[in-house]
């Protein structure tokens, strides 16, 4: 019982000390731009820009209306993938540690009926990952894709 204790507990240092810049940025790069001010800056842009063709129905101020739109959905769109990809990368590092923790103990304790439930825990585990990656995670990257 001593052994499994370390080793659960050496698991979850590990994946502590290791997980948190990947989980932050879900193994992306830093971004180079501040997000929040570039959108401030881009709304001003459509504000004026949307003021001006009001006035003068200018083409080039359409364009540049435009653009800007297009620029704060680019961006909102990659903070929501980002935002995504690390609420995956969170869910599927828990429940995998979670079904390891319960077959681990399950390994380790005694008692056959102690067993059976952890066995019936992991399973449940499993299951409902599964079914949250089906309905949830590719139920919304499919609707975005297509």
């Amino acid at each position: 019982m001593r052994v499994t204790r370390h080793a659960l507990s050496t698991l979850a240092l590990a994946a502590l000390a290791t997980g948190c810049a990947a989980i932050r940025r879900s193994g992306a790069p830093e971004q180079s731009l501040d997000r929040k001010g570039y959108l401030e800056e881009l709304r001003a842009e459509a504000a004026a820009a949307k003021a001006e063709f009001n006035q003068t129905r200018s083409k080039e101020a359409r364009n540049r209306y435009i653009a800007a739109q297009l620029a704060m959905h680019d961006i909102r769109y990659l903070q929501f993938v980002r935002d995504m990809a690390t609420s995956r990368q969170v869910f599927d590092t828990a429940t995998e540690i979670a079904t390891m923790a319960l077959n681990l103990t399950g390994t380790v304790t005694g008692g056959v009926q102690t067993k059976r439930v952890l066995a019936a825990m992991s399973a449940g585990f499993t299951g409902a990952k599964a079914s949250i990656d089906k309905n949830i995670f590719f139920g919304r990257f499919r609707v975005l894709c297509g």
